[in-house]
């Protein structure tokens, strides 16, 4: 993947909180009404110093079945070609993080800083809010390898299908996981 030497940090410092707010709802209609809250975390990334990074930001726009556009939003290095999602990331990191060629070919930095902005908010609006949500979530999270032992335990061969789903689903649930389709 081709790379400029132009960070995020960069677009923040080179590009007015007017020109991204202008994009912002075009680009999610959802935000129309959270200007300030955004404005505020545009403000704060100013004081955050960049943490140099290896990875690679990609913003991949499509469009759905429907016709709306939409934007995949990863980091990328060698290490992971798949791509690391930067929704819990600390700002600093996706402050520092060098832009595809393809990325500032395709998009405005107004754009670009925008879907910066929705992607770092996702889970909160702070980065200690943040933290809180990843710590909270990763509480609920069972312990993998007592789940893999009980996973193991049922086999289709003790049962049909239906009532290995249906056990499947309950220990599951039992550890904090619905909507599990087998299928």
């Amino acid at each position: 993947m081709e790379t400029t030497d132009i960070t995020v940090n960069d677009l923040i410092k080179s590009t007015s909180w007017e020109a991204i707010w202008k994009e912002m709802p075009q680009l999610y209609t959802q935000v129309a009404d959270s200007e300030e809250g955004y404005k505020e975390v545009f403000t704060k990334l100013d004081s955050i110093i960049p943490e140099a990074s290896d990875l690679v930001l990609f913003i991949k726009i499509f469009f759905d079945d429907e016709g709306k556009r939409g934007a995949d939003f990863a980091a990328y290095n060698e290490e992971c070609p798949g791509g690391y999602s930067m929704m819990a990331s600390p700002w600093a990191d996706i402050l520092g993080l060098t832009l595809s060629r393809e990325t500032f070919d395709q998009l405005s930095p107004a754009e670009i800083i925008a879907h910066c902005l929705y992607e770092m908010t996702w889970f909160g609006s702070s980065e200690e809010e943040i933290e809180t949500f990843c710590e909270d979530t990763v509480s609920k999270l069972p312990d993998f390898e007592t789940l893999d032992k009980e996973v193991d335990r049922l086999t289709l061969e003790e049962t049909d299908e239906i009532v290995f789903k249906e056990k499947f689903d309950a220990l599951m649930s039992e550890h904090g996981y619905t909507d599990f389709d087998l299928e």
